[in-house]
Protein backbone atom coordinates (compact mmCIF):
# COMPACT_ATOMS: atom_id res chain seq x y z
CA UNK A 1 0.00 0.00 0.00
CA UNK A 2 1.24 3.47 -0.89
CA UNK A 3 1.84 6.43 1.36
CA UNK A 4 0.12 9.18 -0.64
CA UNK A 5 -3.41 10.55 -0.32
CA UNK A 6 -5.48 12.45 -2.89
CA UNK A 7 -8.31 14.07 -0.93
CA UNK A 8 -10.46 14.74 -3.98
CA UNK A 9 -11.30 12.69 -7.06
CA UNK A 10 -14.51 13.28 -9.01
CA UNK A 11 -15.48 10.22 -11.08
CA UNK A 12 -18.94 10.40 -12.62
CA UNK A 13 -20.01 6.80 -12.06
CA UNK A 14 -19.34 4.00 -9.54
CA UNK A 15 -17.50 2.01 -12.23
CA UNK A 16 -15.18 4.97 -12.84
CA UNK A 17 -14.39 4.98 -9.12
CA UNK A 18 -12.84 1.54 -9.41
CA UNK A 19 -10.82 2.52 -12.48
CA UNK A 20 -9.42 5.51 -10.61
CA UNK A 21 -8.76 3.44 -7.50
CA UNK A 22 -6.77 0.87 -9.47
CA UNK A 23 -4.66 3.57 -11.10
CA UNK A 24 -4.21 5.41 -7.80
CA UNK A 25 -2.86 2.24 -6.19
CA UNK A 26 -0.37 1.79 -9.03
CA UNK A 27 0.80 5.38 -8.54
CA UNK A 28 1.43 4.79 -4.84
CA UNK A 29 -1.71 6.24 -3.26
CA UNK A 30 -3.21 4.66 -0.16
CA UNK A 31 -6.42 6.71 -0.16
CA UNK A 32 -8.67 8.99 -2.20
CA UNK A 33 -11.51 11.29 -1.22
CA UNK A 34 -14.90 10.75 -2.85
CA UNK A 35 -17.96 13.02 -2.96
CA UNK A 36 -20.43 11.93 -0.31
CA UNK A 37 -23.19 11.05 -2.77
CA UNK A 38 -20.92 8.80 -4.81
CA UNK A 39 -19.51 7.20 -1.70
CA UNK A 40 -23.02 6.22 -0.65
CA UNK A 41 -23.63 4.54 -4.01
CA UNK A 42 -20.71 2.22 -3.26
CA UNK A 43 -22.06 1.05 0.08
CA UNK A 44 -22.59 -2.67 0.01
CA UNK A 45 -20.21 -3.14 -2.91
CA UNK A 46 -16.75 -4.63 -2.55
CA UNK A 47 -13.96 -2.06 -2.53
CA UNK A 48 -10.38 -2.30 -3.83
CA UNK A 49 -8.12 -3.68 -1.11
CA UNK A 50 -5.20 -1.33 -1.73
CA UNK A 51 -6.92 2.07 -1.65
CA UNK A 52 -9.12 3.47 1.09
CA UNK A 53 -12.05 5.73 0.22
CA UNK A 54 -12.68 8.84 2.33
CA UNK A 55 -16.15 10.32 2.16
CA UNK A 56 -16.08 14.09 1.68
CA UNK A 57 -18.74 16.77 1.70
CA UNK A 58 -18.04 20.07 -0.05
CA UNK A 59 -19.73 23.44 0.34
CA UNK A 60 -19.14 26.89 -1.08
CA UNK A 61 -19.96 29.42 1.61
CA UNK A 62 -20.29 33.20 1.77
CA UNK A 63 -21.33 33.82 5.37
CA UNK A 64 -20.91 32.39 8.87
CA UNK A 65 -24.51 31.17 8.61
CA UNK A 66 -23.65 29.11 5.53
CA UNK A 67 -20.79 27.49 7.44
CA UNK A 68 -23.05 26.61 10.37
CA UNK A 69 -25.46 24.88 7.97
CA UNK A 70 -22.57 22.96 6.38
CA UNK A 71 -21.30 21.80 9.76
CA UNK A 72 -24.79 20.64 10.75
CA UNK A 73 -25.16 18.67 7.50
CA UNK A 74 -21.82 16.87 7.76
CA UNK A 75 -21.99 13.30 8.99
CA UNK A 76 -19.67 11.81 11.62
CA UNK A 77 -16.43 10.60 10.07
CA UNK A 78 -16.97 12.62 6.92
CA UNK A 79 -14.43 15.11 5.58
CA UNK A 80 -15.97 18.57 5.49
CA UNK A 81 -14.36 20.81 2.88
CA UNK A 82 -15.34 24.46 2.78
CA UNK A 83 -14.69 26.88 -0.07
CA UNK A 84 -15.07 30.37 1.43
CA UNK A 85 -15.89 33.30 -0.79
CA UNK A 86 -14.68 36.45 0.92
CA UNK A 87 -12.65 37.18 4.03
CA UNK A 88 -15.51 36.90 6.52
CA UNK A 89 -16.30 33.31 5.53
CA UNK A 90 -12.57 32.50 5.34
CA UNK A 91 -11.92 33.63 8.91
CA UNK A 92 -14.97 31.85 10.26
CA UNK A 93 -14.00 28.58 8.57
CA UNK A 94 -10.51 28.90 10.01
CA UNK A 95 -11.91 28.86 13.55
CA UNK A 96 -14.05 25.74 13.28
CA UNK A 97 -12.37 22.44 14.12
CA UNK A 98 -15.02 20.45 12.25
CA UNK A 99 -13.85 21.96 8.94
CA UNK A 100 -11.41 19.40 7.55
CA UNK A 101 -9.91 21.62 4.85
CA UNK A 102 -10.43 25.06 3.36
CA UNK A 103 -10.63 24.93 -0.42
CA UNK A 104 -8.95 27.88 -2.13
CA UNK A 105 -9.72 28.88 -5.71
CA UNK A 106 -9.04 32.11 -7.63
CA UNK A 107 -12.57 33.41 -7.07
CA UNK A 108 -12.33 32.82 -3.30
CA UNK A 109 -10.74 36.29 -3.08
CA UNK A 110 -8.54 35.21 -0.16
CA UNK A 111 -4.95 34.05 0.29
CA UNK A 112 -3.01 32.24 3.04
CA UNK A 113 -1.88 34.80 5.60
CA UNK A 114 -0.71 35.08 9.20
CA UNK A 115 -4.20 35.79 10.52
CA UNK A 116 -5.48 32.50 9.12
CA UNK A 117 -2.35 30.71 10.34
CA UNK A 118 -3.04 32.04 13.83
CA UNK A 119 -6.63 30.79 13.72
CA UNK A 120 -5.36 27.36 12.71
CA UNK A 121 -2.88 27.46 15.58
CA UNK A 122 -5.62 28.31 18.07
CA UNK A 123 -7.69 25.30 17.07
CA UNK A 124 -4.62 23.07 16.92
CA UNK A 125 -4.31 22.37 13.18
CA UNK A 126 -5.46 23.53 9.76
CA UNK A 127 -5.18 22.66 6.06
CA UNK A 128 -5.92 24.45 2.80
CA UNK A 129 -6.76 22.44 -0.30
CA UNK A 130 -5.72 23.37 -3.85
CA UNK A 131 -6.73 21.63 -7.07
CA UNK A 132 -4.19 20.57 -9.67
CA UNK A 133 -6.81 19.92 -12.36
CA UNK A 134 -6.82 23.37 -14.04
CA UNK A 135 -3.09 22.95 -14.67
CA UNK A 136 -3.82 20.06 -17.05
CA UNK A 137 -5.24 22.55 -19.56
CA UNK A 138 -2.20 24.81 -19.41
CA UNK A 139 -4.09 27.64 -17.74
CA UNK A 140 -1.31 30.22 -17.24
CA UNK A 141 -3.42 32.49 -15.05
CA UNK A 142 -4.18 29.59 -12.76
CA UNK A 143 -0.51 28.64 -12.64
CA UNK A 144 0.36 32.18 -11.48
CA UNK A 145 -2.34 32.02 -8.83
CA UNK A 146 -1.22 28.53 -7.79
CA UNK A 147 2.38 29.69 -7.33
CA UNK A 148 1.31 32.74 -5.33
CA UNK A 149 -0.93 30.75 -2.99
CA UNK A 150 1.56 27.95 -2.35
CA UNK A 151 4.37 30.46 -1.81
CA UNK A 152 2.28 32.44 0.67
CA UNK A 153 1.23 29.29 2.51
CA UNK A 154 4.86 28.19 2.82
CA UNK A 155 5.93 31.64 4.02
CA UNK A 156 3.40 31.80 6.85
CA UNK A 157 3.43 28.09 7.74
CA UNK A 158 0.07 26.79 6.51
CA UNK A 159 -0.25 23.20 5.27
CA UNK A 160 -1.36 22.75 1.65
CA UNK A 161 -3.03 19.56 0.40
CA UNK A 162 -2.83 19.08 -3.37
CA UNK A 163 -5.81 17.31 -4.97
CA UNK A 164 -6.36 16.07 -8.51
CA UNK A 165 -10.17 16.34 -8.80
CA UNK A 166 -9.65 13.57 -11.37
CA UNK A 167 -12.70 12.46 -13.34
CA UNK A 168 -10.82 9.59 -14.95
CA UNK A 169 -7.56 7.71 -14.26
CA UNK A 170 -5.52 9.74 -16.74
CA UNK A 171 -6.16 12.90 -14.71
CA UNK A 172 -4.43 11.53 -11.62
CA UNK A 173 -1.02 12.97 -10.84
CA UNK A 174 2.00 10.83 -10.10
CA UNK A 175 3.52 12.04 -6.81
CA UNK A 176 6.81 12.67 -8.61
CA UNK A 177 4.98 15.03 -10.99
CA UNK A 178 3.59 17.05 -8.09
CA UNK A 179 7.00 17.31 -6.46
CA UNK A 180 8.57 18.32 -9.80
CA UNK A 181 5.86 20.94 -10.37
CA UNK A 182 6.47 22.57 -6.99
CA UNK A 183 10.23 22.45 -7.49
CA UNK A 184 9.94 23.99 -10.99
CA UNK A 185 8.25 27.03 -9.43
CA UNK A 186 11.30 27.62 -7.25
CA UNK A 187 9.62 26.29 -4.12
CA UNK A 188 11.03 23.60 -1.81
CA UNK A 189 10.22 20.20 -3.36
CA UNK A 190 9.26 18.83 0.05
CA UNK A 191 6.13 21.00 -0.17
CA UNK A 192 4.95 18.73 -2.98
CA UNK A 193 5.62 15.66 -0.86
CA UNK A 194 3.87 17.08 2.20
CA UNK A 195 0.92 18.12 0.03
CA UNK A 196 0.22 14.44 -0.64
CA UNK A 197 1.20 13.01 2.75
CA UNK A 198 1.23 15.01 5.98
CA UNK A 199 -1.25 17.70 4.87
CA UNK A 200 -4.07 15.34 3.81
CA UNK A 201 -3.31 13.13 6.80
CA UNK A 202 -3.83 16.15 9.06
CA UNK A 203 -7.22 16.82 7.44
CA UNK A 204 -8.26 13.21 8.02
CA UNK A 205 -7.02 13.25 11.61
CA UNK A 206 -8.93 16.45 12.16
CA UNK A 207 -12.23 14.66 11.48
CA UNK A 208 -11.61 12.54 14.56
CA UNK A 209 -10.42 15.53 16.60
CA UNK A 210 -13.29 17.81 15.54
Amino acid sequence: MGAYIDLSVSPKTPDAVYEIARMAERLGYSGVGLPSGLYELLEGRSKPAGVRFYRRRYYEVRSPGDISKAVSAARPGELLVIKPVGVQAYRRAGKIRRVSAIRLEPDSMVRPDRSERNLFAERGWGVVEISLRPLLTGDKDYLKWFYDVVRRAFKVGIRVAFVSDAEDPLELWHPAQVIALVSSLGLPPELGLMGLTSAPSAAIAGVRAG
